[in-house]
């Protein structure tokens, strides 16, 4: 039987990046545009925060995907969509990421936020900077993973101070 392709998977769309409309996320305007995805969420929100999953690993030349959307049955995935308005009023999916519990030997065990990536036309206009103060108000102190996109480096220069990279 052929493998049946998400139109994100498809090599024939490999160089196509599409913002998906996000539709019943109530809260996100009081929040930077962030929301977050738990074992309640729409399997629609889930798909794209997967779909988001599937360009980080074709970015940063990864073998394996970042997040499955039935990945929520612990409580060690948080992950997370940033939308805004486009031109039409409609929300759109801007960014997403996950934070992970880790658990180390040697290290306390703490959130580190694993993989966080935005649409290139939202890239540099300060979304990372909006929603960094909600993730520490709603996971607390935590630290980044690596390894660390050019992108995430040069934010991490401006808060050297703040975060620990594990």
């Amino acid at each position: 039987m052929a493998r049946r392709w998400d139109s994100y998977e498809n090599p024939a769309n490999f160089y196509s990046l599409q913002a998906p409309r996000i539709n019943g996320v109530t809260s996100w305007r009081k929040r930077a545009g962030l929301f977050w995805i738990d074992a309640e969420s729409p399997m629609a929100h889930r798909k794209a925060i997967e779909r988001y999953a599937y360009y980080f690993k074709r970015e940063m030349a990864f073998s394996g995907v970042q997040y499955e959307p039935s990945e929520h049955t612990d409580k060690t995935c948080k992950a997370f969509g940033i939308v805004k308005d486009d031109w039409s009023g409609k929300c759109r999916l801007i960014g997403a990421g996950c934070f992970r519990f880790r658990q180390y030997t040697n290290h306390p065990s703490e959130w580190v936020l694993q993989w966080i990536y935005f649409h290139p036309c939202a890239r540099r206009r300060g979304h990372l900077s909006e929603v960094f103060p909600v993730f520490e108000t709603d996971v607390g102190k935590f630290s980044i993973e690596r390894p660390l996109s050019l992108g995430m480096s040069a934010f991490l220069e401006k808060y050297a101070t703040k975060f620990d990279v594990v």
